[in-house]
């Protein structure tokens, strides 16, 4: 008897739960609405894709609050009061790649940023030669070598060669994350989006990154998907901080000396010595600004 009462509680809570959780997809509806709408009586929004985001968010929020604290099982009010507020987190970083597929506004506006970022990168490429990139290929054969030299293809539209490029740096790298992150990126602009999925699923199986899923979400529709498979509906992971009790505290030296305050203050005349010193060092040893660097920052390649 306890057993049957057991199985229908459980019953109960997945009602419960699935019903709630039918409040995403109007949810999401009704912000990507406003969002058009916004744009539509101030053409300013449609440079600012987030700031539209966050205030449609918060104006359509109240409507379903109340679905949302429903999926919370727990009595406990500050404990209720705390998921509440991770789920709302939740919910918008969810949006940020689920509207992606479903919301034709804001997709869009995706691709209309990316296609700019594209245009702005093949001007800034042309200061650095092709003929620069194999000489950094042939001096430094690394995987970062190879990710700049495959972008610069994939810039120029040469995609079997940036391809071939890019997977050499991945297998450089060791299966690097930003490697096959470029590897992937590289594949949508070839047009082969199932590759490029393939890859941000296994990022992501890795690392729940806010650009791999964004990524993903755009080659899915890209490909024609205009709603998650089955297997993909994952939310983003919360950031949960434990509460250490007093004995876990004790047992932690580093909780200890945070509890005792600040580290002993130097002196100024000792830290102004420091400072002299240290300033000297930097002014007899000056950055050089290579083409190497400057590749760096233009394909935000990781030294790692």
């Amino acid at each position: 008897m306890k057993f049957n009462y057991l199985l229908f509680g459980c019953f109960l809570l997945l009602i419960k739960t699935g019903v709630a959780q039918e409040y995403k997809t109007p949810f999401k509806q009704e912000v990507c609405s406003c969002m058009e709408e916004k744009s539509a009586n101030n053409p300013a929004y449609s440079a600012m894709l987030e700031v539209a985001l966050m205030q449609c968010y918060k104006e359509i929020l109240p409507q379903f609050a109340e679905q949302i604290d429903a999926t919370i099982t727990t009595n406990d009010t500050n404990a209720k009061y705390r998921e509440g507020q991770q789920l709302r987190q939740t919910v918008l970083a969810d949006f940020r790649h689920e509207l992606v597929l479903s919301c034709d506004y804001y997709f869009e506006k995706i691709e209309s940023a990316l296609h700019m970022q594209s245009t702005l990168l093949k001007q800034q490429a042309t200061e650095y030669t092709l003929k620069q990139a194999n000489q950094e290929v042939a001096m430094h054969p690394k995987a970062e070598s190879f990710m700049k030299r495959g972008n610069l293809y994939i810039l120029t539209e040469n995609y079997p060669l940036g391809i071939s490029d890019l997977r050499k740096a991945v297998s450089l790298s060791n299966n690097g994350y930003t490697a096959r992150f470029q590897l992937a990126s590289g594949l949508i602009s070839a047009g082969n989006y199932n590759d490029a999925i393939a890859i941000l699923d296994e990022l992501i199986s890795e690392k729940n990154n806010p650009n791999a899923l964004v990524t993903r979400a755009y080659a899915l529709r890209k490909s024609g998907v205009r709603t998650y498979p089955k297997k993909m509906i994952e939310p983003t992971k919360d950031v949960t901080i434990k509460k250490q009790s007093p004995k876990e505290v004790l047992k932690n030296p580093k909780s200890r000396n945070s509890r005792r305050g600040s580290p002993k203050r130097t002196s100024n005349s000792t830290r102004n010595r420091r400072n002299g010193s240290s300033k000297s060092q930097e002014a007899t040893k000056k950055p050089v600004d290579t083409t190497h660097q400057k590749l760096n920052r233009l394909f935000k390649i990781d030294n790692h």
